[in-house]
This record gives C-alpha cells, structure tokens and sequence, in this order.
C-alpha cells in the first residue's frame, strides 16, 4: 500500500467556499460504495485546489487543467489520475463557469455516460448483494485446472491475470478496469486507487504484447467478462463473476488464533500444535520458547469430513484452550430456558482445563504428545480424556465440572459400568473432578477406585418415565 497524504477533512472544507464543497461532495458521490476510492479521490481534489491551483473549483480553465496535467500520460501519477476525474466531472455537468476549450479535448456525451455507467453498475451491487455464494472447493480446483495449463493466447493471459488479481490480491474491479499496460513498471503497478502491487514475472511476456498493440485497448476493462470466459472454461453451472471471487477469497482467509494474523486455509500455511491450528511463524516461535518439537505436526494433505454445526459444542474442548473456552462461556448473558445448554458447556470446559493440567504434568516426557482429548466426542467410551503417568501407564478419566462448590455430581450408568470393567482388568479408571470452573482459581479433586471408594456415596437417581 502507498503512502498518501492524509489531510483532515473539517479543516480543508473551511478553507473552501461552500460552493466548491457541494461540487466535491457531488462528484465522491460516485465512488461512496468505496471507503478507500472516495479517500483517494478526496485527496487529489484536495492538492489540486488547495496546493496546485489555490482556486475554487468553479475558477478552474482550460489553461489551468493544462498546466497541471502532464500531457505524456506515461508520465501520470494515480494523483494526476483523480484530478483529471474532477475536472471532467466539473466540464460535463456544468460546473465551470468557463467551459471554452475542454471541447476540444473531451466529448460530453462519452464522460456523462461513464459517470452514468459507475451509477448504475452500484445499484445492480445492492440488488444482487448476497444473492451468489462464494466457489465451492471442487469448483475452485476445477478453475486452478484450467489456470494450470500454459497460456500462448493474449485472451487466456489476460483471463490468468484478472483471476490473480481478484482472488490473490484483493483488487477491486474498478481498480483493475483502470490498469493499462503501461502501468507495469519495474515489476510494480501502481492503481487508479494509490494501490502498489507486485506482479510476478509470468505476467510480464503478457504485458509487452499488450505494449507492442499499435491500436486497441491495452488495459483489463473487459474482467467481467474475461472472468465469465473462465468460468466457462471451468464447466461451473453458474456464471463466474468478480462478486463470487471476492466472497470466495473472503471465505478462504483464516486468522490465526495465536498472532491474529490472516493467511489462506491452504495446508502450507498452518500447523497443528497441541491439537490447534496456529500459522508456520507461530508455530516455529511455540517450538523454540516451549521445547513443543514433539508437539507439532504438519497437517497431510488429505480430504476431511466436514463438521456440521451441532456438533461445535461437544468439539470445544478440542478446538479451544480453557481461557480461550471460559471467555466464550463469560461473554455470552446466561439464558435461563438453556440451561442444559449451558450445563454441557461447564462441563466442556473442565474437559479442557484437565487437559491443560495433564499437558503441564506430562510436559518434557515422551508421553506428552499422546495425550487424548478426542475421546468426549464419542459417549460411547465412558470416559473423556486418555492420560498417562510419569511411568506412560495409561489413565482412563471422566471428567466432571461445577460452577460451584458443592462436592457432588451425575454419574451414567454408562460410564458405572466402564469404571467397573477397567477395575475388573486393573486399568486406571479415574474421576477429575473440577470445582468453580469458572473462577480464576478452579480446584481438581482426582478420584481414583470411584467403585469401592467410601469417600462417596452413590444415589440412584435417573428413572425412565413413559406414559401408558
């Protein structure tokens, strides 16, 4: 991103007459759908009234807009760019109170249906705003087959180069309409917005054929339809369009829970440590301050089957730490009719706050690595967490959590009798019992022998009613 110059818009206003102002407010009328567009362009208006010109904007002339504007269009800036816009738009919808000579130049009619064009190419975004869901995953890799193969044909470059710049760069089509093939200097193209974007060198044998075109259009204005072509090429049932690709590219993007960062959901850029994703750079700073080197593990490249929504809360202690897992819980307002809700989510909690106790145990061992915190997702083993001790024998725990301080809580006659039948084959069956969960200072009682133990006491409580 460039730098621009930023001026303060309470301060330049005052320094206008109010003329000038309802002029300029008119003309970034156009580009409000675009925070960054409307700053750019309020810029350029700003330097050529107050800095080049010290005229108000209806005093512009002829001779005005030829001593700022460098004739060799080689030789203009994204500035120059904005100025030349406002003039334009001052020329053609009468602003100027003497107009003589930009006629020579500028046909009205072709400026006006340009300004129209901008107009109702936003409201066709607010209608159709949400109406296309982003690429799908076999939709994208089918798009990559056909970018892929080696292009000879200017078209096809072209088509490769739109795609690259909407869905790696985040480049706004309006942006990318303005670019020419002049614009490539050096292997930099700065945009009509002040945007600075590397472009790698594949592109380049592209850009001389567009410079070696004695005639014609040598820019990208044709990318919705050089876009649709791909689509096509793709074989997608749908039309391809620069909306789908940046709401693919929005979906595609995943912060990192660690740093905060933003990188693609693509495999290279993210490791598992300690059953979470974090960015290779966190990864490999965890790795150095925590000695985690066991702990950390490449992710295969291999399909995974999807996860609905239901299952997010009995997955939470796996996805999330214990700190991270009670901020969620504090930050949503209890709500009493789901209580049971809230119930499953104290006990999801404990869930990871033994597992972070069993980390810090076994941390520096052989055995730190094994431990097995998936086990809650599935009811059927009776038991959430597998451990070990310092020795690496198993330990088999259920975990059980209360917001309070009582000593009690719910045993399943499932998980009864898994305590019995590892008792039965001398495995190590244990309770960890998590008191005030959601304090800053959580007390765990370990329960070991939960069968014949005379600390307890058993009452049957669960009973199956059914109407007759």
């Amino acid at each position: 991103m460039t730098k621009r110059e930023v001026l303060n818009s309470e301060i330049t206003r005052s320094l206008l007459s109010g003329r000038t102002n309802n002029a300029i407010d008119d003309f970034l009328n156009y580009y409000k759908s675009s925070k960054r567009s409307q700053s750019s362009y309020r810029s350029g208006v700003n330097k050529l009234l107050l800095d080049d010109l010290a005229k108000e904007a209806h005093e512009i002339t002829f001779a005005d807009y030829m001593k700022v504007m460098p004739q060799n269009k080689n030789q203009r800036t994204p500035q120059d760019t904005y100025k030349e816009m406002f003039i334009k738009f001052l020329f053609v919808f009468d602003y100027l109170e003497d107009p003589r000579g930009f006629s020579s130049i500028w046909i009205k009619e072709d400026i006006i249906k340009g300004f129209t064009d901008r107009t109702e190419l936003k409201k066709r975004n607010i209608v159709t705003k949400n109406v296309s869901d982003s690429l799908t995953v076999p939709e994208l890799t089918a798009i990559q087959k056909v970018l892929d193969k080696d292009f000879t044909k200017l078209e096809l470059q072209k088509m490769d180069f739109c795609w690259y710049m909407l869905f790696q760069e985040g480049c706004i089509v309006e942006e990318l309409k303005e670019i020419k093939s002049e614009n490539l200097v050096n292997g930099v193209i700065i945009t009509n917005t002040g945007d600075e974007y590397i472009i790698p060198s594949r592109f380049y044998p592209m850009f001389e054929k567009l410079n070696e075109r004695e005639s014609g259009y040598t820019g990208f204005y044709t990318v919705n339809t050089l876009i649709a072509e791909l689509g096509e090429m793709a074989k997608l049932e749908r039309r391809l369009t620069p909306m789908i690709i940046k709401k693919t590219r929005n979906s595609s993007m995943v912060k990192c829970c660690n740093c905060g960062e933003t990188y693609w959901n693509t495999i290279n850029n993210w490791v598992a440590v300690n059953s979470r994703l974090v960015c290779v750079s966190c990864a490999e700073e965890i790795k150095k301050k925590l000695n985690f080197d066991h702990h950390i593990i490449n992710i295969p490249n291999q399909e995974f089957t999807s996860i609905s929504k239901e299952h997010e809360i009995n997955l939470s202690s796996v996805l999330y730490s214990y700190n991270e897992l009670k901020k969620r819980i504090k930050s949503k307002p209890i709500d009493y009719l789901k209580l049971h809700e809230l119930q499953i989510a104290i006990g999801k909690l404990g869930e990871a706050f033994v597992y972070e106790k069993e980390c810090e145990k076994l941390k520096g061992t052989k055995y730190e690595g094994k431990i097995d915190n998936k086990k809650a997702i599935d009811p059927k083993n009776g038991y959430d967490i597998l451990s070990f001790d310092i020795n690496g024998k198993p330990i088999y725990i259920e975990v059980k959590a209360t917001a309070g301080i009582e000593d009690r809580f719910y045993l399943s006659n499932h998980e009864y009798q898994t305590a019995e039948k590892m008792k039965e084959n001398n495995m190590n069956y244990a309770i960890y019992f998590v008191k005030e969960v959601m304090s800053d200072n959580p007390q765990l009682i370990k329960i070991h022998d939960i069968i014949d133990n005379e600390e307890y006491n058993f009452e049957e409580m669960n009973w199956k009613v059914t109407r007759i």
